[in-house]
């Protein structure tokens, strides 16, 4: 498992399906460059389902990070997760 130096942020919110974000970190994770960090950035409140997949995400890596915002937007959700990084590239 080779990774690099960058941070990728993948937003959610409520309207956001299981399979949609399962297969948006799945993506991720079969790269043959792993990032450094993921940041599963909750934008708002979530079904419990949707956060069971998360907690399973965050559980099984490490590098997988969930960031829980109060409802706000893309650009907001974004930004929030470019300053947690620790990463030079995002």
């Amino acid at each position: 498992m080779n990774k690099v130096s960058i941070t990728v942020g993948i937003p959610f919110y409520h309207k956001t399906t299981l399979e949609e974000l399962a297969l948006s970190i799945n993506s991720i994770l079969k790269q043959t460059f792993l990032p450094y960090e993921i940041h599963l950035i909750q934008d708002g409140p979530i079904s419990k389902e949707l956060a069971n997949l998360v907690v399973d995400y965050v559980s099984r890596n490490d590098f997988i990070k969930h960031i829980k915002l109060d409802k706000s937007n893309l650009s907001t959700a974004l930004n929030n997760s470019i300053k947690l990084t620790k990463t030079k590239y995002y």
